[in-house]
């Protein structure tokens, strides 16, 4: 059977890039503003756009921020997991928490677009 498209949501489904994105919004907000926001608190920042969430945290210049948070998360591409669900590995999260993830045998290229460096699939 052959199928013409496939969609799926990778960030949160396929890979877990959690710890990646909380720990760069925080370094990038420490970095604007000089504010630092515990991890716990950015959570809201999870499953919307960063404009959005530069938006909630009264960023100014979204656009530079948005670079910066993008350059940010690049020093954190050996922190993204990709969720192994299927097989019930439990293995530890970078941060200390108990999720189910496993090791990914591949990494992001360190890139300044973050997006862009995701492999194929």
């Amino acid at each position: 059977m052959k199928y013409k498209h496939i969609v799926f949501d990778i960030d949160s489904t396929l890979i877990d890039t959690e710890y990646a994105v909380l720990h760069s919004l925080q370094e990038t907000i420490k970095g604007l503003s000089g504010r630092e926001i515990p991890c716990s608190e950015l959570r809201f920042a999870l499953g919307i756009t960063g404009i959005d969430a530069l938006k909630k945290l009264e960023i100014k210049d979204a656009s530079y921020a948005i670079e910066l948070w993008n350059k940010k998360m690049c020093s954190y591409t050996n922190t993204i997991q990709v969720f192994d669900f299927f097989f019930g590995n439990k293995f530890g999260h970078p941060c200390g928490c108990p999720c189910y993830s496993s090791p990914s045998s591949f990494s992001f290229a360190s890139s300044a677009n973050f997006t862009r460096s995701l492999p194929s699939l």
